[in-house]
């Protein structure tokens, strides 16, 4: 080999190697603001002498943690690679049918790949896992809007994009919804539908390039989850149980998530396949 093939080789080692650096320093950030902010709270709530482990507060500065992180990420990303936030986001010719069919289509998936996880494991494995979201206007602007917007920036915008053309698309994906299912966690259940949608987060963003799609996606998939507790009833029984504290969800919904995901499956065969894919 010569010494320009070598070099060839050795600038592209060298460009993965910075690539695989921004990326963990991007999570990083993410993760230690969080971290920071919440002990930020705990140190201003004994110095100010009020409840720092309320809910109003606690999303207060979460969304705090999001904002800051998001910002940092961006500057990281156009400083790394030149590419800015505005490039990723256009609210031209967007495609509705899409993000309507892509939030009950990966709804429907996860709710189902979720109730495979608990016939398979409720029985024999107990686990502590709990998402429990309490119902207060300023959740609902961390869990709706806040959390959704920055996460796409950083796990979809920033990741993809500091990843791009040193490896493999689905070596990407994969990677980044790992990570994105490692992050938030909620137990065996909650790693594998995270991971689930993060997949399809990161497809529908390499297709349009365009923050647009997995953004609203996300928001609609978060509202919907608001309405999956055990206090919401359907045809006479709760939407979903705890069992050794997986997540088991009653038939009725189960048969509707198939019959949604079919829907799905068909505007994808003659609508976004014809018109996305084989253009």
């Amino acid at each position: 080999m010569d010494k320009r093939n070598q070099a060839q080789v050795n600038a592209t080692h060298k460009e993965k190697l910075k690539a695989i650096i921004s990326c963990i320093a991007t999570l990083f950030i993410f993760l230690a603001t969080g971290l920071v902010l919440s002990v930020l709270r705990g140190f201003l709530g004994e110095l100010f002498s009020f409840d720092s482990d309320s809910i109003v507060i606690k999303n207060i500065f979460n969304i705090s943690a999001y904002i800051i992180s998001g910002v940092i990420t961006c500057i990281l990303v156009y400083k790394d690679s030149g590419i800015s936030l505005k490039s990723a986001f256009s609210i031209k010719k967007i495609d509705f049918s899409i993000i309507i069919a892509g939030t009950f289509g990966i709804h429907a998936l996860q709710d189902i790949i979720l109730q495979c996880v608990a016939l398979a494991l409720s029985n024999n494995i107990h686990t502590d896992a709990s998402n429990e979201t309490s119902f207060t206007l300023v959740t609902i602007i961390e869990l709706i809007f806040i959390a959704p917007i920055i996460e796409e920036i950083v796990f979809r915008f920033a990741e993809i994009e500091l990843l791009r053309g040193k490896f493999k698309k689905v070596f990407i994906c994969i990677v980044i919804s790992f990570t994105f299912a490692i992050c938030h966690g909620y137990g065996i259940q909650g790693i594998t539908s995270m991971f689930t949608f993060s997949l399809f987060l990161c497809l529908i963003y390499y297709r349009f390039q365009n923050l647009v799609y997995p953004i609203a996606i996300h928001m609609f998939r978060n509202a919907i989850a608001f309405l999956y507790t055990d206090k919401i009833h359907f045809l006479g029984s709760p939407i979903a149980i705890k069992n050794n504290g997986f997540i088991v969800y009653s038939n009725p919904i189960i048969v509707i998530d198939v019959f949604i995901l079919i829907a799905v499956l068909i505007y994808a065969k003659l609508y976004y396949i014809p018109k996305y894919v084989k253009k």
